[in-house]
């Protein structure tokens, strides 16, 4: 038990050090391949914390003090605005054509509100952080400063298109009928 307690220790600190450089993934376009990324090392958390549960089960089945996994905690609030952020870009990258070109019929104007509401509302929260982590260690500030970057301009880019969805969602209602399109048409 102990051999496989300190190879998981060994796992967790390297997981660390790839949390702790996520900056890393800062290219826009690379938008669907980062959230990919994050969503495994997401996956991994999850196994890690189970594992963690684990060994405390077994700790405590043995009447042996149990480790501290602490650092779980905190590599996962400092893992959770780089998911939050690509998951938010990703989306607005897959959804944003879709809502402004598909066929009318297919478009989701209640996700495109929730999403806008949501989506700004998430990202102001990521740049706090980054902002935070950099008064922490400034010697992270080039690195985090880009994806404060990235997280302001997709902001931007919501916000810019969040003053269609009233029309879009009023216009998605039930209640609009055929001569209600006539009217609008002429």
């Amino acid at each position: 038990m102990e051999a496989e307690q300190s190879r998981f220790v060994d796992s967790l600190n390297s997981n660390k050090k790839i949390i702790n450089s996520l900056y890393i993934y800062n290219n826009l376009e690379d938008h669907r391949k980062n959230k990919e990324i994050m969503d495994t090392i997401k996956q991994k958390l999850v196994d890690i914390e189970q594992k963690t549960k684990t060994f405390n089960n077994r700790e405590t089945m043995f009447a042996k003090k149990k480790s501290d996994y602490s650092m779980l905690l905190r590599l996962k609030k400092n893992f959770e605005p780089y998911l939050e952020m690509w998951t938010i870009v990703n989306h607005w990258k897959e959804h944003r054509p879709r809502w402004l070109h598909d066929y009318w019929g297919a478009v989701d104007a209640q996700s495109a509100e929730q999403f806008v509401d949501l989506g700004v509302r998430a990202l102001v929260g990521v740049v706090k952080h980054f902002r935070e982590k950099i008064k922490e260690d400034p010697d992270d500030k080039p690195q985090l400063q880009n994806m404060i970057l990235i997280a302001q301009s997709i902001r931007r880019e919501i916000e810019d298109f969040k003053p269609k969805v009233p029309l879009l969602v009023a216009l998605k209602k039930p209640g609009m009928k055929r001569r209600h399109w006539e009217e609008i048409f002429g």
